[in-house]
């Protein structure tokens, strides 16, 4: 029908628009001082928690924690090693990531992470996985491994920075993520979208 060939213009029209997700604006309040290098993520092969249990055998000065749950949480915690805290579902984001110093997410494939989104809104330092969805979804405030073999050294590399520089980073990530993850900025975009779909 008409109406129909009219939606699939607009829709054609549109298959370049980006809308984000929205976050929590309560993290964006956050002001992390914990102690804990952290990660949350369904517990799965896909999401590679495995190598953050590794980290944290290789880091034993270290205090690690990982939110989440799936079919391998039980694997993992019995793999994990006394520095490493597995709290399993969590629903106060804001309290977790103030817990945090750092946020390290080897990951297989994501699209929109949610979980990096919310870490560089509470202004939590971010070095995650070196792939083209999360280079664009963080606009490119993390520090990205070549590989997986290399998240130890960006973490070696954390600790030996002496100028501030991931402190500035969490900061501009924070304002990243105001400008595109905070509802005042995304809801808008949903009704523009929903507006020239003419579903207003």
């Amino acid at each position: 029908s008409e109406g129909r060939e009219g939606l699939e213009r607009r829709v054609r029209h549109l298959e370049e628009l980006v809308v984000q997700q929205i976050v929590d604006p309560a993290l964006f309040d956050v002001r992390p001082s914990g102690p804990y290098i952290g990660r949350i993520s369904r517990l799965a092969a896909e999401k590679r928690p495995g190598e953050f249990v590794e980290l944290a055998r290789n880091f034993p000065g270290e205090q690690f924690v990982m939110a989440g749950d799936g079919p391998m949480y039980g694997q993992l915690k019995s793999a994990a090693p006394d520095n490493l805290r597995l709290i399993g579902t969590i629903r106060d984001f804001a309290s977790f990531f103030a817990s945090l110093k750092l946020f390290v997410f080897p990951t297989k494939d994501e699209c929109c992470c949610m979980s990096v989104a919310m870490a560089q809104a509470a202004g939590v330092p971010v070095i995650c996985q070196d792939i083209a969805p999360l280079r664009e979804t963080t606009g490119g405030w993390a520090v990205f491994p070549a590989s997986n073999g290399f998240f130890a050294l960006a973490l070696a590399g954390f600790y030996a920075e002496t100028t501030g520089a991931y402190a500035r980073m969490a900061e501009l990530a924070r304002q990243w993520a105001r400008d595109n993850f905070h509802p005042d900025k995304v809801i808008p975009q949903w009704h523009k979208l929903f507006a020239e779909l003419g579903l207003q």
